[in-house]
């Protein structure tokens, strides 16, 4: 009888609730929302979704209901374009209607309430913001000051690499690649490289398996206002603020160091130091707080190392299960380098003219998507798209990895195929093609293209010039991947390297 109290009061929250989700039932039967799977009261479609990999569960959704889906997760309408028709609409036609990003809470805290770039809502805050990017951080000139760091880390790579491969080790080049573009972006973000191994670290990858955590989770608030107490009371809030406090913490010490008149020669020039020069700069246009430059360290860092890694890995291992595409594509770097260079040099790259090479970065990009369901969009006003309506507020997503397996734009869709990429018209980086967009489009397309494309085409010309790849003996390369924002592979993927030079 002690808990009566307790037990009316969930009683009375549960009808409340009930007689709300039955008044937005009756408001949507009016509407001409997308079609969907039917909701159950309160939850919506949660439980049809829960625990599923989402992009493979919308395109098959769009099989039943056409290329543009509703699905209600809690209060909130989610609409998924599974169709370059569809997303053309969403960002290229309409691009001002979802240019905005939703205040889901895990983004809003760890990016310092929406003061970085990629979550931060469309606006005039974001445009400066994303103005003063282009121009000081990742411009081309820029992008190419950075280049004795990636090659730097590079040929720290291949010299590891060659070690085992003398002594014919398995490499697990999974755990390489993470640590490389990791330790690139940390050079080059805030002048620091942590030694594979140490405990510094580990610590460091502690932090950040924490980060991704925290942010891919599921929060009460996000779907269910009225039970967002029940992320205090799982502890799931607490857990979000200690690792902003633990990151908070660990950009502070970065911006002590860099501010010290005796700091380390690596830290000058770094993207820290240029948004620090900034904020000190009298004649800046633009006022920038502490706040903000972390919130863009937290950007630059996370954005240009999962994505990176992951394409890198899922490269290697589309090539080797496709030995002709991996023979096609050494012939030809190996052609401009020879065996004459220790690596190949960036401008080995830029001056060299590698078709084929660059059809197998563009088509590991198409098959693994980085971001299957492509940073989600939140519409600004209310409109229409393919003759359905969009409600404003709704969360939507283009399914980049439906995009890429369109059979309308794709022939033969599921096959790795290089040579798709070498016919017709070119397909550009920067999302013209919306049938191609692994950095999305329109005006929340990823500004760091030219950073991404200089690390992918630098690591990956040189794991293929130095070394003849082959799979360990009693072992076989998977293709499955885990479920989450980024599409990471659920295996390790280990090699046996043989030198080739």
């Amino acid at each position: 009888m002690e808990n009566l109290p307790i037990i009316s009061l969930l009683l009375l929250l549960l009808t409340i609730l009930l007689f709300s989700a039955i008044g937005r039932s009756k408001s949507k039967r009016r509407s001409k929302l997308p079609p969907g799977p039917p909701p159950l009261p309160l939850i919506g479609n949660f439980h049809q979704i829960a625990g599923k990999p989402f992009h493979q569960y919308f395109r098959r959704l769009s099989k039943t209901y056409g290329s543009l889906v509703h699905v209600k997760l809690g209060s909130r309408s989610v609409i998924v374009a599974n169709s370059s028709k569809m997303a053309e609409q969403i960002l290229k036609s309409q691009d001002l209607n979802f240019c905005s990003r939703p205040p889901l809470l895990a983004l809003h805290k760890l990016s310092y309430g929406g003061f970085d770039m990629a979550f931060a809502p469309y606006g005039p805050y974001w445009r400066e913001m994303r103005k003063l990017s282009l121009l000081h951080l990742l411009s081309s000139a820029r992008v190419k000051s950075f280049r004795p760091i990636r090659e730097d880390e590079v040929a720290t790579l291949i010299g590891k690499i060659s070690g085992k491969a003398s002594r014919s080790e398995t490499v697990n080049l999974s755990d390489e690649i993470v640590f490389l573009t990791s330790t690139i972006i940390s050079r080059i973000a805030f002048g620091k490289r942590f030694e594979h191994g140490s405990g510094e670290s580990r610590a460091f990858d502690r932090n950040i398996l924490e980060f991704q955590t925290a942010l891919s989770g599921f929060y009460w608030t996000d779907y269910f206002p009225r039970l967002a107490w029940l992320d205090r009371l799982t502890g799931k809030t607490d857990h979000l603020d200690r690792v902003f406090r633990s990151w908070d913490s660990f950009y502070q010490n970065l911006i002590d160091e860099h501010s010290a008149t005796d700091r380390p020669e690596t830290m000058h020039r770094d993207v820290l130091d240029i948004l620090l020069q900034l904020r000190d700069d009298e004649s800046r246009l633009f006022d920038i707080s502490l706040d903000q430059i972390k919130a863009i360290l937290m950007d630059v860092f996370f954005a240009s190392t999962d994505t990176v890694a992951t394409t890198l890995v899922w490269a290697m291992t589309a090539l080797v299960k496709n030995p002709a595409a991996m023979a096609a594509a050494q012939e030809e770097i190996r052609s401009v380098a020879g065996k004459r260079k220790k690596m190949v040099e960036e401008e080995d790259i830029a001056a060299a003219s590698l078709p084929y090479f660059n059809a197998v970065l563009k088509e590991s990009l198409r098959m693994y998507f980085p971001i299957p369901l492509l940073l989600g969009r939140e519409a600004i006003r209310g409109c229409a798209v393919g003759g359905f309506e969009i409600p404003a507020a709704a969360l939507v997503y283009v399914n980049g990895w439906a995009l890429s397996r369109d059979p309308e734009v794709w022939e033969n869709p599921e096959e790795f195929r290089p040579e798709r990429f070498m016919e017709g018209e070119e397909k550009l980086w920067v999302g013209q093609d919306l049938g191609f967009i692994p950095f999305g489009a329109g005006r929340r397309g990823c500004p760091g293209i030219t950073m991404a494309v200089a690390t992918l085409e630098t690591v990956l010309a040189n794991l293929l010039y130095a070394f003849d790849w082959k799979v360990p003996e009693g072992m076989k390369v998977d293709t499955e991947a885990l479920t989450g924002i980024t599409l990471h592979k659920k295996y390790p993927l280990c090699l046996v390297a043989n030198n080739f030079i």
